[in-house]
């Protein structure tokens, strides 16, 4: 089976290995089910939307903690010309932010040498506004293209995507879209001294990862994200404009998908707890917060109605920001985006 990684030898080692419990013998705490990959397939035949939220509805459960530390949470589809089916992201096999791990291959993400010339490039702008945010790398077998990524901090001090990876990679006429990271602390928690293994300021700069705190899920106003989609089917996606609100008031997220400044997709959920589901208008979505108070976020969706029946796609934005303001809370209340 081919080995795939970054645009970097793949034998690198990266960094980001999560940081040892204090007790080596404290045993990993889990909020929900475990989270054994449970795969569903279509069996050739287009989802309807019950089935497709019966399917969907597995995926993002959130791994919990290992003592303070958050673990690795996620989702990955599994898409041919004739199936979808849906795992959660292991506990047990992983907790390194940038390796993927399906059907026990191990895929490079992003590697050290990427994230280090990636730095070295930002750390010479001074100008905020001129940093490169979404940045999108290719995954590579050999010279050819075999998938996509997104993201990692536009700068050393910044956090837009610094504990989510999404994308895509296709292998032997299977694509499997994915996201995975460190979910945002829920407010239930108890202990909400919750932090992430992963520091991009510190690999980036070639140092040991140091904890990073993540700050709970908001509870008001609204969030306005920007990133980017992988929309298709089969072994065919294209790469999309994302924009996303999250009401943390009302309890719900909306996403709109732009294909050359244009209007492609709308859909959305409703809010529980760090993850988000629901139906707008034959979309099916599930999806998850990801970083310090939802820095983050990503999701799966699939389209049951239409001419792109079928088609199924992954997205991954960051919070967009309004200076010192901290997050532009500026959108339209969500009240009236209906979602079932």
């Amino acid at each position: 089976m081919p080995s795939f990684g970054s645009n970097v030898p793949s034998n690198l080692i990266n960094p980001s290995t999560p940081a040892k419990a204090k007790d080596t013998e404290e045993k990993a705490t889990e909020k929900k089910e475990p989270t054994t990959p449970t795969l569903k397939s279509t069996n050739g035949n287009v989802l309807t939307p019950e089935d497709t939220k019966k399917i969907l509805e597995e995926a993002f459960k959130d791994n919990g903690v290992n003592g303070n530390t958050i673990k690795l949470s996620g989702a990955i589809t599994t898409n041919t010309d004739k199936s979808f089916s849906i795992s959660n992201v292991s506990d047990t096999e992983n907790q390194d932010l940038n390796i993927l791990i399906m059907d026990g291959q191990k895929i490079e993400l992003i590697s050290l040498d990427t994230m280090k010339e990636h730095r070295k490039k930002s750390d010479l702008i001074y100008d905020d506004e001129q940093l490169v945010s979404n940045t999108i790398f290719e995954l590579k077998n050999g010279n050819t293209t075999v998938g996509k990524v997104g993201s990692i901090p536009k700068g050393g001090s910044k956090y837009d995507f610094e504990q989510m990876r999404y994308g895509y990679y296709t292998d032997n006429g299977k694509t499997h879209l994915f996201v995975q990271g460190y979910m945002t602390p829920d407010k239930n928690d108890n202990d909400l001294n919750l932090a992430s293994p992963f520091s991009y300021r510190d690999v980036s700069a070639g140092k040991l990862s140091s904890p990073q705190k993540l700050r709970e899920m908001p509870t008001e106003k609204v969030y306005e994200y920007d990133g980017k989609a992988f929309y298709g089917n089969g072994n065919d996606y294209k790469e999309l404009t994302a924009k996303a609100f999250a009401d943390f008031e009302n309890h719900k997220v909306k996403v709109e998908l732009l294909e050359d400044k244009h209007s492609k997709l709308v859909f959305g959920g409703n809010i529980k707890g760090n993850t988000f589901s629901g139906n707008y208008n034959g979309i099916v979505s599930q999806g998850a917060f990801y970083g310090s108070k939802a820095n983050d976020i990503g999701g799966l969706f699939y389209n049951t109605e239409g001419t792109e029946q079928g088609n199924n796609g992954v997205f991954g934005a960051t919070v967009k920001t309004c200076g010192w303001r901290g997050p532009c809370t500026d959108a339209k209340s969500l009240e009236q985006f209906n979602v079932k």
